[in-house]
Formats: C-alpha cells, structure tokens, sequence
C-alpha cells in the first residue's frame, strides 16, 4: 500500500527512530571496551562478577554518560592524586544501581515509542479517515450554501440581508473545515479499540500535522 507521507510527518518518523537508535548505539560503543584485566585493579577484582562485565573506559565524559543512562555501574575510579585504571561494570538492561529510576523511565519511555511501521499505519488511517470525513462535512456545507445561494437569489428586503450574512457564515466554515476535520479523525480513530496503532495518537498533535 502506497502512503503519502508529508514533510511534518517524516520528522516525527525520524525522531522516534532516532530515540530507538541511541540506546542501541551507546550500548554497542560500551560493548567495544576492553576487559580489564587482574593488572589494572588496585585492589582485588570484585567477586560475583563476570570478568565479561568488567570493562576499561578511558573517556570519563563517557563514563559518565553510561552510568547516568544506566548501563553502567563504577567499580574502580581515579579520586585526587590516586593514580589508576578507570573500571565500570557493564549493565545490559539499563538498571544501574545508581540512576535505576532514570534508566527505568528512559527504557519505558523508549518502549512506549512507535515502531516505524506503527506510525506509518496510523499515519495511513489518519489520512483515510480524513478524506471520509471531509467529504462528508463539505457536502453537508456544499449543500447548505447551495440552498442559501438559491434563497439570496429570492429574497428581498430584510430577509435578503439576513440571508446573505447566513450565506457568509457558512462559506466561513466550509474554508475552516480542515481544524474541524482534524480534529473528528482524531475523535474517530481514538475510539477504535480494534486499531492497536491509536495508542501513539499521543505523539501526534492534531494542531500540528
């Protein structure tokens, strides 16, 4: 199925993937640090960890951007004059000792996020929706100018000029029909409880799109 995907759209289909992205990407970069070895302890290795977990990270900035995303614990640091290899313990499911909260909420913020292809089915039934609807709502304002443009026609007196203000009154609505269109997709869609993809209407703010 071919879906036309405006400009708006894609930047919003970027960004989720973009969030999905950096928590695999940091995690990949954290995996490619060397395993510190028994030399590079000042003190015994910890017991009850894999040597595995245990990894040498020289940039601390990125030190600590993995144990603030959780996916890092600190096991050995360099603190005033004392000289030593900087060790972290690697923690594959962001729940970190020291930022668990963070971690959690990040992770569940991230899973919340629509895959590509959710956004893209809900983007595909925001849009049919639309046309349904605004083609119903520009028939009912077609025809009801219609019938006002029949009775301008008519009239006389009194009842023409207030004819003509309800006929400019509806042509006012008919061009303000797209907010009012956006917004019953919305109504629409929300209220299918068989669609799965209306969880993510959240992300997408009618006013916006």
């Amino acid at each position: 199925m071919h879906v036309k995907v405006h400009g708006r759209y894609l930047v919003k289909i970027a960004t989720v993937n973009a969030k999905r992205l950096a928590s695999t990407s940091l995690w990949e970069r954290a995996s490619s640090l060397p395993v510190a070895s028994d030399d590079d302890f000042v003190d015994r290795r910890p017991r009850g960890v894999e040597a595995a977990e245990l990894r040498v990270v020289e940039d601390l900035a990125f030190r600590r951007k993995l144990i603030a995303a959780g996916y890092a614990e600190p096991v050995q640091s360099p603190r005033g004059r004392r000289k030593c290899v900087p060790i972290i313990r690697l923690v594959r499911d962001g729940s970190g000792n020291a930022p668990r909260r963070r971690a959690s909420e990040n992770e569940a913020a991230i899973s919340a996020l629509p895959t590509v292809e959710e956004l893209v089915e809900l983007l595909a039934r925001i849009d049919a929706v639309e046309r349904e609807i605004g083609a119903e709502m520009h028939l009912r304002a077609n025809h009801e100018i219609s019938v006002l443009k029949s009775r301008v026609g008519k009239a006389q007196g009194d009842d023409f000029e207030r004819t003509f203000r309800e006929l400019e009154m509806a042509m006012r609505q008919r061009a303000a029909l797209r907010s009012a269109v956006r917004q019953e997709a919305f109504r629409r869609i929300e209220a299918d409880s068989g669609f799965a993809p209306r969880k993510h209407l959240r992300i997408l703010s009618p006013e916006r799109i």
